[in-house]
């Protein structure tokens, strides 16, 4: 799609009619760099996807919480963490995270990627949204490549 206009509904529209003209084409992994928008309308034509979000968006929105000059070790740690897929690695380098965080980068944390964070060491890591929310305000969870066992059916209209 080549729009100026990124607006839930005009992208919710491009999708149902990719839908209409391709019933059979449900795709079951998306990416994007956490717009709301996307997320959304993905999630109300295809709702058994799952949206990825990029990692280099996370850690570009993460690095805009906090001064990397000033926190040289969160900033690796941060980097690393978000590739681990080991729960119990993932657990200690959150504590890790924790320790090394000024107070108002951990909270920004809590609030938007590790609310009802839950791991499952047997699905592989990548981020997804938590929760649908509106398109100003995203929350996301570290989780990776979660597989279906159900047949992805698209919501064509």
């Amino acid at each position: 799609m080549i729009s100026s206009d990124g607006r839930q509904e005009s992208l919710t529209y491009l999708l149902h009619t990719l839908c209409n003209a391709n019933p059979s084409v449900a795709p079951k992994k998306w990416m994007t760099d956490c717009d709301m928008a996307q997320i959304n309308s993905i999630c109300d034509v295809y709702p058994e996807s799952v949206v990825f979000y990029c990692w280099w968006h996370v850690l570009h929105a993460w690095q805009q919480h906090f001064s990397t000059h000033a926190f040289p070790e969160l900033w690796v740690q941060l980097k690393l963490w978000i590739r681990i897929e080991d729960e119990k690695e993932f657990s200690l380098m959150k504590e890790k995270v924790q320790k090394l965080s000024p107070p108002s980068f951990w909270e920004y944390l809590k609030t938007y990627y590790l609310k009802g964070l839950s791991r499952s060491s047997q699905r592989d890591i990548y981020l997804l949204p938590l929760q649908r929310r509106s398109a100003s305000v995203g929350q996301r969870l570290i989780v990776k490549d979660v597989q279906y066992s159900k047949k992805v059916t698209p919501m064509c209209s």
